[in-house]
């Protein structure tokens, strides 16, 4: 998080260390909680990057890449981003619901916060983990407002076992490890400088040892043969933990030492994030994440590729035992008479070699004996039986990675279809997440805009409007918030028109069907806006939506 430049609030010390006592119990019991999934993370991350397991001297020892294929199709599967529009509940907001819209595209644009690969780097921690986390915030400590959406790496974060896997909102404590402050950033009024200055005294041995989860999250840089032990002990940062939790009714923000004990920031939620959330009463958390395979009652979840682990593995033994057969067949080990063969050395292959050999009936045919490997049959099949079996337990097909045969519209179309149906389950997951975020993003808004704001509209007709947006404008303002545009969603409007196209070709001469309705359902298929079409379909050529929310404003001042 960034470090504004506000003083840090007085509070008293017997509350910082029932504080400090009641995070490090939290934070051991969620530690403890989590330590289940890590032995699957860590066997799925191996699969992924290719590390080998031991295996006999003399054995192949192949890995075949199914885990990188699993993972890469359906991260392409997943991989557009959603669109996130806010849509105004009473008609005079219409235009302040289009400015905050044009807010948002700023601000996640690919030259500013760039959601767009943030949100690829979290699928891909979903497919390995059953879990995707952002951690969203704004700020304006040098009167300017910023937004940040940073990825929670889930070796970092930690969360109340009681939560649940619908909302993060559920947990009455959650937070991150390893957040890395250097004297610089540690030197200012935003810390409790006397508990800085302890931790700083003891620099050597404070940067000398990794946390738990430190450890655990380089065991994935060891993966390719990498270490931070060096860096850890010559970087001259401190490590801390983010700490959010519930004390006495009231939701906090705590950073610390979690193995010292030493708090160097304890306020109210409040204090950080000004926007109160109605179920509550009190400030969000900043988190908000997505499962695809999602269930109310589990946080952490199986992760999709879990799900292969097991196949790939047992294919890797498959092949590895098919190679040390084909070995055998190839090389096989052979018996021979020493009284006959006088120089076994010279049984070995070589062109137009010559071997001597003493033989009192003439017959040395007798004198080797060759142990026989019979060829196993059935590798192949079985390599192919388990590829269809992946595809029809996770939707991850042939087709799916560009190397479907269909040719058949109607094949082809219906191979979509399972297709997005199968993704789905993931879509609407990532897209309810979203909705949190827009929340959060709303509030940051509304707590750091602390000057009128430029932005650029589309109005309802296609015009680009110059605008500005004000912290005035949000207060006590309410918005819809609209997702779509994933490439499940994009896949089934693109089933959806194909199918209304056909429909519309069967019955366009229909007599009992209304003319109007017919159009309207072509304008549909041709993607025309709702406005667009009551515009079109009426004949006085419609009304504009943006006079109405203008007088409907009006009216709102009058009273």
């Amino acid at each position: 998080m960034a470090t504004p430049t506000n003083q840090h609030p007085t509070i008293d010390a017997e509350t910082i260390k029932k504080l400090a006592v009641q995070a490090q119990l939290e934070h051991a019991a969620a530690l403890k909680f989590r330590q289940p999934r890590i032995a699957d993370w860590r066997a799925n991350e191996e699969l992924y990057y290719n590390k080998k397991v031991p295996s006999l001297k003399g054995r192949h020892n192949v890995n075949l890449p199914i885990m990188v294929g699993f993972v890469d199709a359906l991260l392409s599967r997943i991989d557009t981003p959603p669109s996130l529009q806010f849509k105004h509940t009473e008609e005079a907001d219409l235009m302040l619901a289009q400015k905050v819209t044009a807010c948002w595209a700023l601000d996640s644009s690919p030259n500013h916060g760039n959601w767009g690969w943030k949100d690829l780097l979290a699928k891909k921690l979903a497919i390995f983990t059953g879990r995707g986390i952002f951690k969203y915030y704004a700020d304006s400590s040098d009167g300017q407002y910023r937004s940040h959406l940073d990825i929670c790496d889930t070796y970092d974060f930690l969360i109340d076992p009681n939560a649940g896997g619908e909302s993060e909102e559920h947990a009455r404590y959650l937070g991150l490890d390893n957040i890395f402050l250097d004297k610089a950033q540690l030197n200012s009024p935003y810390y409790l400088q006397t508990a800085v200055a302890e931790i700083i005294k003891n620099t050597d041995e404070r940067q000398s040892a990794a946390g738990d989860t430190q450890r655990e999250k380089e065991g994935r840089l060891a993966l390719l043969g990498l270490s931070l032990d060096e860096y850890r002990r010559r970087s001259g940062v401190f490590q801390f933990t983010e700490w959010f939790t519930t004390y006495e009714g009231k939701r906090w923000y705590l950073v610390m030492d979690m193995d010292g004990g030493q708090v160097i920031r304890a306020v109210p939620l409040t204090v950080q994030f000004e926007k109160i959330n109605p179920e509550t009463k009190d400030a969000y958390w900043p988190f908000a994440s997505f499962a695809p395979k999602p269930d109310k009652f589990v946080y952490w979840n199986p992760a999709p590729a879990d799900d292969v682990r097991e196949i790939n593995i047992s294919l890797n033994i498959t092949i590895n035992q098919a190679l040390d057969n084909r070995q055998k067949v190839n090389f096989n080990q052979r018996a021979y008479d020493a009284r006959v063969f006088r120089s076994p050395q010279l049984l070995k292959w070589m062109p137009d070699g010559l071997v001597p050999a003493v033989s009192d009936n003439g017959n040395i045919q007798t004198a080797i004996y060759e142990f026989k490997t019979n060829e196993f049959t059935g590798t192949f099949n079985l390599l192919e039986f388990f590829e269809n079996f992946i595809g029809r337990m996770t939707g991850v097909t042939p087709g799916v990675q560009g190397q479907g045969q269909e040719d058949k519209v109607g094949i082809y179309l219906g191979n979509l279809d399972a297709s997005a149906e199968r993704f789905g389950l993931v879509n609407k997951s990532y897209s309810n997440m979203y909705v949190k975020l827009g929340q959060l993003y709303l509030n940051g808004l509304y707590d750091h805009l602390t000057e009128e704001r430029a932005v650029r509209r589309i109005g309802e007709k296609g015009i680009e409007w110059e605008d500005k947006i004000s912290k005035a404008e949000l207060a006590d303002k309410e918005f819809d918030i609209i997702i779509s545009g994933s490439r499940t969603e994009q896949q089934e409007q693109e089933l959806k028109k194909t199918r209304q196209s056909e429909w519309l070709a069967r019955n366009a001469n229909n007599p009992r069907l209304n003319p109007r309705f017919l159009d309207k359902l072509g304008m549909q298929a041709a993607d025309f806006s709702d406005d667009q079409i009551a515009e079109a379909t009426t004949l006085d050529g419609g009304n504009n939506a943006e006079i109405l929310a203008e007088a409907a404003g009006e009216n709102q001042k009058l009273f």
